[in-house]
C-alpha cells in the first residue's frame, strides 16, 4: 500500500495555467499536462485571459502571495487551474508554488530569444523520435539532439492556428 502525501479531489479541469513572477513582471501562460499531471509543455499566448468573473479573486490572491513572500529576490511560479463544478467555472489558485526557475521560465526566455515578435509560442516535450525531420522549419525549432527519446520543440507564430497546422504537418 502506498500512502498519499497530498490528497485532493479529482476535478474536471478546464485549463491549467501558471504565473511566472520576476522582479520586473508577472507572465501568465497555459501549461500542458498529461492525465498523470506530468508537464508536457506550455503556451504563451497574448490572448490568454482568465474568465472575467475569476480574474479579480486571482489578482487578489497573487497580491497577497507577493506580499507574504516579501523580499524574495528570485524567480518563482504559481501553478493554478480552472475547473468546472456544477456547470460553473471555478478557480483553484495554487496547486503548487515553485520557488525556482521552472520550464515556464525557460519558455519565456526562449520566446524572447527566438520568437519575440510573435504573439503565440509553445514549448512542447514530444515523446516521438523525430530525427527524420529538420532541426528547424517554418514556425518551429527542435532543440533536442537527434538520438533523444524525448524531443523538445518550440513552436511560434502569429496565432494558434498557424502553429497547429505546422505541427500537424510535421507529425502526420
Amino acid at each position: 500500500n502506498s500512502l498519499a502525501l497530498i490528497e485532493e479531489p479529482i476535478r474536471e479541469r478546464v485549463c491549467d495555467f501558471s504565473s511566472l513572477i520576476t522582479k520586473e513582471k508577472t507572465f501568465f501562460y497555459e501549461t500542458i499536462i498529461d492525465h498523470n499531471f506530468h508537464f508536457k509543455g506550455c503556451i504563451i499566448d497574448y490572448d490568454f485571459k482568465l474568465p472575467t468573473h475569476l480574474s479579480p479573486s486571482y489578482n487578489r490572491f497573487l497580491s497577497s502571495l507577493k506580499e507574504e513572500i516579501g523580499d524574495y529576490l528570485g524567480v518563482y511560479s504559481v501553478d493554478s487551474y480552472i475547473y468546472k463544478n456544477e456547470n460553473q467555472l471555478r478557480l483553484f489558485p495554487a496547486c503548487e508554488i515553485n520557488m525556482r526557475r521552472t520550464m515556464g521560465y525557460l519558455a519565456v526566455e526562449l520566446k524572447k530569444l527566438f520568437a519575440k515578435e510573435f504573439n503565440y509560442f509553445e514549448l512542447r516535450i514530444e515523446n516521438k523520435l523525430t530525427s527524420k525531420y529538420p532541426r528547424e522549419g517554418r514556425s518551429y525549432y527542435r532543440l533536442s539532439p537527434d538520438d533523444n527519446q524525448f524531443q523538445i520543440f518550440i513552436w511560434y507564430g502569429d496565432d494558434k492556428d498557424i502553429v497547429t497546422q505546422t505541427r500537424t504537418l510535421l507529425f502526420t
